[in-house]
């Protein structure tokens, strides 16, 4: 009887531990792999760490690579880079999975473009200029081909678009900009009725000492009609402090500046470039612009088709997400076409839908206009109203 008792006690035990082990081991509930996404240069190594939840669940994981000839992962999630390209590195445990995006690039420099003949050099950021009235605040856009919104496909009259809901309360953003409007408070507008950056009326104002435009800055009767000398404060990165996403932190003022049209021209037309080719028409994330090359740009890395050509269309270079991530990682520059928004002293908005119009500190040397077309030749320049902001850093 007592052997009976023991055994029956035991089985109960034994049970009883069972079901306490078997509630130790809990599914995996979340999956993350630190960083998610990172940049190396061929033959950089760098150990991506696992996080399981919860800690008690199954530890044992599972790390892969898409293209093994991009990268190699091994047991402890240390990748190498082998050649130039974009993969991911993913990471299983039980039925959950993460990933982190690796892009490899031959070498990490910092590129740069010249834009004049004594060898002056210049970084781009990497999006368009936004701002935000409601909070006098400015930001570049998160990505080189964001834009926020324009009149559709077809060119005419605009019913409505986010760069034309602007007033000094609006609190949504636009990226699209009349001539000079950084808001500095120019000494020859003692009431500071112009110059604001949502105007987009435009106006001849007399003055004693000229014709102000409203919301167009310094005219041709001033002593200086471009962005520069005594009129630099009314270039947006000269005078503005400006959010970068890239880095997280705000660029103070004079920071970034306006090319102007003689450092486009050579940019566009005269620099040397490792490749010969200096820009390209091209669709990125589904959106229509121009890429410019930076000097040391390699044609191995992606082929584009019909370089150095002002004219054209812009489908024969379709970059999916990936093969844009690593030209972009490779110092390529996009610029979206913006088109123009022309505001006609009837009260219509008019819609262009240009190849695309981005300001330049200077006027164009043929042309009195206060504008330019950024990816047009020579003879498709354009006069606007209102054009988009791509802004440069000089370097040492």
């Amino acid at each position: 009887m007592k052997n009976k008792t023991l055994k029956y006690n035991l089985l109960i035990c034994l049970s009883l531990l069972l079901f306490l082990l078997s509630g130790c081991k809990k599914e995996v509930e979340s999956l993350t792999v630190t960083p998610n996404t990172i940049v190396l240069a061929v033959g950089d190594q760098y150990p991506l760490k696992a996080d399981v939840q919860p800690k008690k669940a199954p530890q044992e994981v599972e790390w892969y690579t898409t293209n093994p000839e991009v990268v190699s992962v091994d047991e402890n999630g240390v990748v190498t880079a082998l050649h130039f390209g974009v993969c991911n590195v993913k990471l299983y445990a039980g039925a959950s999975a993460a990933a982190c995006q690796v892009t490899v690039v031959r070498k990490k420099t910092e590129h740069f473009f010249t834009v004049n003949g004594q060898g002056g050099k210049v970084i781009f950021s990497q999006g368009n200029l936004q701002y935000r009235a409601s909070t006098n605040s400015w930001r570049f856009a998160e990505h080189s081909f964001d834009n926020i919104g324009d009149g559709g496909e077809t060119e005419g009259n605009v019913p409505g678009s986010n760069n034309l809901l602007v007033s000094m309360f609006y609190d949504g953003w636009i990226d699209q900009f009349c001539w000079a409007t950084s808001g500095w408070h120019d000494e020859r507008d003692e009431l500071n009725r112009y110059y604001h950056p949502w105007d987009y009326r435009f106006e001849q104002v007399p003055t004693p000492s000229g014709s102000l435009y409203y919301g167009f800055g310094p005219s041709g009767s001033t002593p200086d009609m471009n962005l520069t000398g005594s009129s630099a404060r009314y270039d947006w990165g000269v005078y503005n402090s400006i959010y970068n996403p890239q880095t997280g932190t705000t660029d103070s003022a004079g920071t970034w500046r306006l090319m102007t049209a003689d450092e486009r021209d050579y940019l566009l037309f005269y620099r040397t470039t490792s490749s010969g080719v200096r820009f390209s028409r091209a669709v990125v994330h589904g959106v229509d612009g121009v890429v410019f090359f930076p000097d040391d740009w390699e044609m191995s890395i992606h082929i584009f088709k019909d370089p150095n050509i002002t004219s054209g269309t812009f489908s024969k270079n379709v970059l999916e997400d990936d093969e844009w991530l690593l030209c972009e990682a490779e110092g390529c520059v996009f610029l979206p076409c913006m088109g123009a928004l022309w505001y006609e002293n009837s009260g219509h908005t008019y819609w262009m839908k240009h190849d695309a119009d981005y300001w330049t500190s200077s006027v164009i040397p043929e042309k009195s206009h206060l504008v330019h077309a950024m990816f047009a030749g020579p003879n498709g320049r354009l006069n606007c109203k209102k054009a988009a902001v791509r802004l440069v850093k000089m370097l040492p």
